[in-house]
């Protein structure tokens, strides 16, 4: 009942979604469309138990608190503070949110209170004192009191939970946190959307061109899979992928089942280093599940998520690894090795180190490929080694066993991460991309430097 309830309310009172990250340099040819894309692939960087939207984690906790109970709770959450309502957006995802989770019609505090000025209530934003100039209050509010400083706003089941209300700051309501992510330091390239009958990076290869060439096959086909399909993709015989675009997304009111290629409204832009990642370099390709491999998608329908593709196929070429590194199928593995325990890495911090290099943790094991990583584990140690595998899986080396095992707690247990990446021979071959700025979005809305900050007596 509840999924349903926040699916049919997501999308009755949806707005328009931003539309996609545009690039700022267009660097696309013959008419195509440049869209921006994150040069690190998907990782999961919310905390355990909650919803990513638009940049952010949101965690319910199912506990009545007062104001000051409530900011205090999410206050102890590393990078936590009782949420806003001050765009449309976030009209949006609580209409569908709150509606979905809440328990009773008791509503759920923001970080807003109010404060004497003078002869008028001003709204600030807790923390950080911000007075806050867009304001969406519901019908006949803000009420009228005797003193500002004992109210708070709340978002309420009256109005859907899409504008603000004033409560006194000791009633009992819902705290919702809002949790910044942990970040990467990402890069920002341009991919192109191209027309029919032009394909490669730039939208550069006219199919008259491809079917005059004898290295390529099947090019310029887009293809669409429903986030509920797999996606499976196949070159000839001693050819492989070169990932020319990827995007994972939706199209709003547009259920995948409809789709044909073009700018989608929301899409998880670190999709394209995700599928290089994935397909890059290799003769077949096939991802399982793809709400499970593009987590953190900030599109709140599901039935409206698809993944769009633009491959090529070229004859193979030898890959070449780093000295270090062990070559396998076509991807090069890194293996840190530190036997310092205190040294090691938790399941995220893992991720991250993987991401910065525009890899990401190993996912799956072959036989000889465990083999090949034991070897050089226990030649640079006698001692056991425990790595990271992604679903926050354990590989345990010892002088005279391997197993595997589920960590008994992703963010305290520590450990090695393996990272697989992508031959820098096959970068090469798919080509350089230009360098974007970052898309707005990925910026801080709440930036303190962009915001007024309130100077007169707290309360």
């Amino acid at each position: 009942m509840h999924i349903f309830l926040l699916v049919f309310f997501l999308s009755t009172f949806l707005p328009r979604f931003s539309s996609a990250d545009l690039c700022q340099n267009e660097v696309c040819q013959n008419g195509g469309t440049c869209v921006i894309a994150s040069t690190s692939p998907v990782t999961s960087s919310c905390p355990q138990n909650t919803l990513y939207f638009m940049g952010y984690c949101y965690q319910f906790d199912p506990n009545l608190r007062n104001w000051n109970d409530a900011a205090l709770f999410c206050s102890k959450i590393s990078n936590s503070a009782l949420p806003s309502l001050e765009s449309s957006d976030d009209q949006a995802f609580f209409t569908g949110y709150l509606t979905a989770i809440l328990p009773t019609q008791n509503g759920m505090w923001t970080s807003i209170r109010g404060v004497n000025n003078i002869t008028r209530p001003s709204w600030v934003s807790y923390p950080g004192s911000y007075l806050v100039t867009d304001t969406f209050w519901a019908p006949q509010e803000p009420n009228v009191y005797l003193d500002y400083f004992d109210v708070c706003v709340s978002l309420e089941a009256q109005t859907y939970y899409r504008e603000w209300t004033t409560a006194l700051c000791t009633e009992l309501k819902y705290t919702v946190c809002k949790i910044l992510p942990s970040s990467f330091n990402e890069q920002y390239v341009g991919q192109c959307i191209c027309p029919q009958g032009y394909g490669g990076i730039n939208c550069e290869i006219a199919d008259s061109q491809e079917s005059s060439s004898s290295q390529s096959q099947n090019q310029n086909q887009n293809q669409i899979t429903c986030a509920r399909r797999e996606f499976q993709y196949t070159c000839p015989q001693n050819q492989s992928i070169i990932v020319d675009f990827a995007s994972f997304g939706a199209k709003e009111r547009s259920n995948c089942g409809q789709q044909t290629s073009g700018v989608q409204t929301c899409s998880n832009v670190n999709s394209l280093q995700t599928v290089i990642n994935l397909c890059q370099g290799l003769q077949s390709c096939q991802i399982q599940n793809l709400t499970d491999t593009f987590k953190n998608t900030p599109c709140p329908v599901n039935d409206e998520l698809f993944l769009e593709t633009r491959f090529r196929c070229q004859d193979e070429t030898p890959i070449s690894c780093q000295n270090n590194e062990i070559t396998y199928n076509g991807r090069c593995y890194n293996l840190l090795l530190e036997t310092n325990t205190k040294k090691q890495k938790t399941f995220e911090q893992s991720q991250e180190y993987c991401a910065q290099s525009g890899g990401q943790l190993i996912s799956s094991l072959s036989p000889d490929l465990q083999n090949q990583i034991a070897r050089k584990a226990r030649s640079a140690s006698k001692k056991p080694i425990d790595f990271w595998l992604a679903n926050c899986q354990l590989l345990e080396i010892s002088s005279s066993d391997i197993s595997t095992s589920n960590s008994t707690s992703c963010t305290k247990d520590q450990a090695n991460p393996i990272c697989s990446t992508v031959p820098q021979s096959e970068i090469v071959k798919n080509g350089q991309r230009t360098t974007q700025s970052a898309p707005p979005n990925s910026v801080n809305k709440e930036d303190s430097q962009s915001r007024q900050v309130y100077t007169g007596t707290q309360p």
